[in-house]
């Protein structure tokens, strides 16, 4: 699950970010599970407001669809986009063909607010409430803890690649 209405541009620019980010993919590849089964994930995007879009460049995406479908070895089974505003829905529309690979254009799917459509996918037994799930309430304790485990690891990683 993934939240991006509560982070703030203003404290984590987007370079920290994508760090985290990277971090966090990482760390799920050394998964057994997540190597043979694929990703799949839910995007929720309710809560994003001005300050968020204004950091939607097109580099910003461009790198984010590069990262991804380029650099990343992870095998992506689906991306559910939860709670677009119908008029990014309709700009998405217009500009996917042009920027992801023909794979991808299959296995991405934008749901708005209607999480039956998204269950159709996803079985709301694996799915936390706040998604119409049966799991309770969302709690990534658990990944968090192991992430950190990880930190200084990860803090090391920073100091290889490519400098400005």
């Amino acid at each position: 699950m993934n939240v991006p209405g509560m982070w703030d541009p203003e404290k984590v620019d987007r370079d920290l970010l994508m760090w985290v980010i990277t971090h966090c993919m990482i760390h799920s590849i050394e998964d057994e599970a997540t190597q043979v089964a694929g990703y799949s994930a839910i995007i929720d995007v309710r809560g994003v407001s001005n300050k968020h879009l204004k950091l939607l460049t097109i580099e910003n995406i461009l790198l984010i669809i590069h990262s991804t479908q380029h650099c990343f070895p992870g095998r992506y089974k689906g991306v559910h986009v939860i709670g677009m505003p119908k008029f990014f829905a309709y700009a998405w529309n217009m500009c996917y063909p042009f920027i992801l690979s023909y794979k991808m254009q299959k296995r991405i799917f934008i749901h708005g607010e209607n999480l039956k459509n998204l269950h159709k996918y996803m079985s709301p037994s694996i799915l936390p409430q706040e998604f119409n799930g049966e799991l309770g309430p969302f709690d990534n304790s658990w990944w968090h803890a192991s992430i950190l485990k990880r930190n200084d690891w990860a803090l090391e990683q920073r100091l290889y690649g490519y400098k400005k």
